[in-house]
């Protein structure tokens, strides 16, 4: 049962599927699903580094953050569904949310996070932890995340200090206790009658299809 509502929290928090080693025997669904995380979280991956976690679909307006919410959902409809078609309509979908993301806090002129060295990582309760450099790095990480919580940013003279006062063997021996499984979210289908995914350029508020002419963003150096 918890592990059943640790599953529904994670898929209504908007997180996508994780990418999953291969296990033989696999179905072609299986194969394909997988191959395909692997493109869908390099995507994540790349707006991640630049923008932050989770930074930009909490600054996009209500209609865009709804669309994107809901294409997360197909994902997670499209990998319970088993059918090809429909998943690699719903993940080149999410794709290119993540660039309408990316354009729209382009043209919004948001700063991105790119020039401060820093390791996010999303928690169970959808806060976002940060380890950065040094507290000058921490200060001019949360002057562009103000929306991440001071106490959840950490530098690793702070770490090095905390080591340093005897915490070190007390965190070892935590660490060794603590598993980290792979999470698999169940979702509940109900998208097998939407044809492919939303719009983000339509004006109104009706859900409607991502244009998939929009041209992507070139490629960071």
């Amino acid at each position: 049962m918890e592990k059943t509502k640790n599953r529904q929290a994670k898929s209504i928090r908007g997180s996508l599927p994780p990418v999953q080693e291969l296990a033989f025997p696999e179905s072609e669904f299986s194969r394909f699903w997988k191959s395909k995380m692997v493109e869908l979280a390099a995507a994540k991956r790349e707006h991640e580094d630049k923008w932050g976690v989770g930074r930009v679909i909490n600054l996009v307006d209500v209609e865009f953050r709804i669309k994107v919410w809901n294409q997360i959902e197909r994902v997670w409809a499209a990998q319970e569904s088993q059918n090809i078609d429909k998943a690699r309509a719903a993940a080149d979908g999410m794709i290119r949310a993540m660039r309408a993301m990316d354009a729209w806090a382009t043209d919004e002129g948001i700063a991105p996070v790119e020039g401060i060295k820093a390791i996010e990582w999303e928690m169970e309760d959808g806060s976002v932890m940060v380890v950065v450099k040094t507290e000058q790095d921490a200060a001019a990480y949360h002057r562009t995340r103000p929306d991440v919580e001071d106490r959840h940013i950490w530098s690793m003279q702070e770490i090095a200090t905390m080591m340093a006062g005897g915490i070190g063997q007390d965190i070892a021996r935590l660490k060794a206790t603590i598993g980290v499984p792979a999470t698999v979210v169940k979702a509940v289908s109900g998208f097998d009658d939407m044809v492919n995914d939303l719009d983000f350029n339509a004006k109104d508020s009706a859900p409607k299809m991502f244009n998939s002419k929009m041209k992507p963003l070139k490629k960071m150096e």
